[in-house]
């Protein structure tokens, strides 16, 4: 059976007989200024509780822009991401997340009958709002997902927009054009800083990284305080060294930027 990573898939079949399957949206829930619902689903093996230990499930919780001009543009662009990033198997096709979800129980039951391994799977998959600001929402997207080997395979993603038009927001509207090499000096220093390192200290032996430097990424969050670059495991570092999560204030970045003043209210 064909894997691809999660974040990168749109997809699922139909819902499976013998499993329990649940969609509830709760109460708003207020961050100053602006509102967002929270929607949840369930789909579990046998009726069984995520509680329990060795229960196979699929949930998937998350948040939706309740107001503003660009809500509805915003709200489709979280949802189509959320199903691409529940869709994991790379032959079948889900319509919404319901079948995502029977996808996900057809296959462990699948993989039941094809070996005698009888160990649980899971996929827990989290929208939430990150950081709603005066001009732009920054929304992320975590998951972790067990199929069986060594480890469970985690991920976290984030997603900005402008909140007057709903477009995604890139480093290139927040810094200009060939912004590459001021904003890679940045983030080294400040990846310097936080992990205590000199200038000269060589990342690969001092910190664990796959080579001697480190550059922006661009699964980055616009916050109210400053940027958020987030690497995730194996992007920079081996498994065992975890993501690294690189916070930088914007008075570190002010001087780089197209327009300050815009994104950092």
């Amino acid at each position: 059976m064909k894997l691809i990573k999660a974040f990168i898939i749109l997809t699922a079949l139909l819902a499976f007989a013998g499993s329990t399957y649940s969609q509830t949206d709760t109460n708003s829930t207020k961050t100053k200024k602006k509102t967002s619902s929270t929607k949840k689903v369930y789909k579990s093996y046998n009726d069984c509780k995520k509680s329990s230990g060795s229960c196979t499930y699929f949930t998937l919780e998350y948040q939706l822009v309740k107001s503003g001009s660009a809500k509805k543009f915003i709200n489709r662009a979280i949802q189509d991401t959320l199903l691409k990033a529940v869709n994991i198997w790379d032959d079948k096709k889900a319509a919404d997340f319901k079948d995502a979800a029977s996808n996900f129980i057809s296959e462990y039951e699948k993989s039941l009958k094809e070996s005698n391994n009888g160990a649980a799977w899971y996929l827990e998959t989290n929208g939430k709002i990150n950081s709603n600001g005066k001009n732009v929402i920054s929304y992320s997207i975590g998951q972790s997902m067990y199929t069986g080997g060594a480890h469970p395979n985690t991920y976290l993603a984030f997603y900005n927009f402008n909140k007057e038009n709903g477009n995604p927001v890139t480093l290139a509207d927040i810094f200009g054009a060939n912004f590459d090499t001021a904003l890679n000096k940045v983030v080294d220093a400040e990846f310097r800083k936080m992990k205590g390192l000199s200038a000269t200290d060589n990342l690969q032996d001092k910190a664990g990284l796959f080579d001697n430097k480190i550059t922006y990424t661009n699964n980055f969050a616009v916050e109210k305080k400053g940027l958020r670059f987030y690497y995730n495991s194996y992007d920079i570092a081996a498994y065992v060294y975890g993501p690294t999560d690189l916070f930088i204030p914007w008075s570190e970045l002010n001087s780089i930027m197209a327009e300050p003043s815009y994104y950092s209210k």
